[in-house]
């Protein structure tokens, strides 16, 4: 599941860098969870977020930046849910969920030139729903696009997934806690499917 959060125009050019200002931001817990002192909000601390901001750097295998050009160049900065939270203890024992701890990972990719991977997880012969699917680059792209750390996938109740929003590459994709992965070659603006696993 994706969501557009923002979105900003920005002059043609060639960057860098971005810096995203984060002034305050507030996590809450999903329903029927608690911090161990009853509450289910909680504001997050963001070192350095609202002077420096969180830091992405705009490089594609030496290339020094992004060119973003007059008329419909597209930068998408994403920011994967699933990898930029980490829970501090454990709602099912006494002491409970004491804290979350924010740690940015944040991706971007010239979206017109970005391509995704899909397919379909089953265990048993049966859609394995809530799989959570990932795929790691081995090599960057020659595109002017940036790719860091991860992308990630949730299927669906058929156990379909799509990752989106991939700079041209080669990915090692794996489904976490199963064995098993398969090399993907994604080139500019590809959509792969087929990339289906069996347990």
């Amino acid at each position: 599941m994706t969501a557009e959060l923002a979105s900003l125009d920005i002059e043609a050019g060639r960057y860098h860098q971005l810096r995203l200002i984060v002034t305050s931001a507030t996590v809450t817990l999903a329903s029927g969870l608690t911090f161990t002192d009853g509450s289910t909000s909680r504001a997050l601390t963001i070192p350095s977020g609202a002077q420096t901001g969180i830091k992405i750097n705009l490089n594609d295998g030496g290339n020094a930046g992004v060119e973003i050009v007059d008329g419909e160049t597209i930068l998408v900065v994403d920011f994967d849910v699933s990898q930029n939270f980490v829970v501090q203890g454990n709602a099912g024992t006494p002491a409970g969920i004491t804290g979350i701890l924010f740690t940015p990972l944040v991706r971007a990719a010239v979206r017109n030139i970005a391509g995704s991977i899909a397919g379909t997880v089953t265990a048993g012969g049966s859609p394995l729903a809530g799989a959570t699917v990932r795929a790691v680059l081995d090599e960057p792209g020659t595109m002017e696009a940036l790719e860091t750390g991860e992308a990630t996938a949730v299927t669906d109740a058929e156990g379909e997934y799509k990752i989106w929003f991939l700079a041209p590459g080669t990915y090692t994709v794996s489904v976490d806690g199963r064995t098993g992965t398969q090399s993907v070659t994604v080139d500019e603006s590809q959509s792969v499917t087929g990339i289906n696993f069996t347990f």
